[in-house]
């Protein structure tokens, strides 16, 4: 029995290493299936499939981290892919001024000084 009992203990031992080995790899293998989708989105796409590609890597994004909450990396591709999203959805008014894109995206009423609506 003496004998029995480290070698259970090596044995239980090996099996934890290996499960937590195989964790960190599927969580590398996850991570690596992020990294090259965005790639793939950001080199591959034409401009306008590029937008609706990205919610669907974000999404995948959010599982990711979901089930690793102690990992920062799924959050940082998180913010990455999110950024990705915005840029390509701003793509097609590039040629837009500043002034002009914020008019469109935030429409502001006449202005203070100007009293139209009286008759």
């Amino acid at each position: 029995m003496r004998r029995l009992l480290p070698r259970i203990f090596v044995a239980l031992t090996g099996f934890s290493l290996l499960a937590a080995g195989s964790a960190s790899q599927q969580f590398e293998r996850e991570l690596d299936s992020l990294q090259h989708e965005w790639a793939r989105i950001n080199l591959e796409l034409p401009d306008a499939a590029q937008a609706p590609a990205y919610a669907l890597l974000a999404r995948k994004a959010e599982l990711i981290a979901a089930r690793y909450p102690r990992k920062v990396e799924p959050r940082v591709w998180e913010g990455i892919i999110a950024n990705s999203q915005l840029a390509a959805i701003a793509q097609p008014h590039r040629q837009e001024s500043i002034p002009e894109m914020v008019a469109r995206v935030c429409p502001v009423p006449a202005r203070l000084g100007d009293d139209t609506s009286r008759g």
